[in-house]
């Protein structure tokens, strides 16, 4: 009989606990601030803890820095070439819209950038052969007056561009 008032008082009590909201069982447990009655070590373990967070971040966030640029572009590319992989969408499958769009981005924008870093560099070769030539010729005396201020101090360095 003991034993049933037991487990009639313990199902009110479970009863009870239900009743309550998950809220208010965390709400004494966790306040924002430190009590007053909060001990020394209690108060190192909480500026510890925040400190610890905090160099966790900072080195999450050194770990992807070098991908931030490249995340930013990729994000930039996808506002703007949607609207295309939407249209490529109704007329056919999803894989297919895909490989499209994929090689539409390619051709629109990296095909370009590699056409005229190609002739960028062809001109700096021109150009660096046609000052190189103007300097052993002597068509440029400017020039060749300012590479015999520069010379003058640095024989050493000279000598080593000689050799090569």
């Amino acid at each position: 009989m003991e034993r049933n008032r037991e487990v009639i008082k313990n199902k009110t009590e479970r009863k009870a606990l239900r009743a309550l909201p998950a809220y208010e069982d965390y709400s004494t447990t966790m306040s924002g601030a430190p009590s007053p009655n909060a001990t020394t070590t209690d108060r190192l373990t909480a500026v510890l803890s925040y400190g610890v967070l905090l160099l966790l971040i900072y080195l999450v966030f050194r770990i992807y820095e070098p991908f931030l640029t490249a995340l930013g572009w990729a994000a930039i590319l996808v506002i703007f070439f949607y609207p295309m992989y939407q249209r490529l969408l109704t007329r056919f499958s999803s894989v297919q819209a895909a490989v499209l769009s994929t090689l539409a981005v390619t051709i629109l924008l990296i095909v370009p950038a590699i056409v005229v870093t190609t002739l960028f560099v062809r001109e700096a070769v021109s150009i660096s052969r046609g000052v190189q030539h103007s300097i052993v010729e002597q068509h440029a005396p400017m020039i060749a007056k300012s590479w015999s201020w520069v010379a003058i101090p640095m024989p050493t360095c000279l000598a080593c561009l000689n050799r090569v």
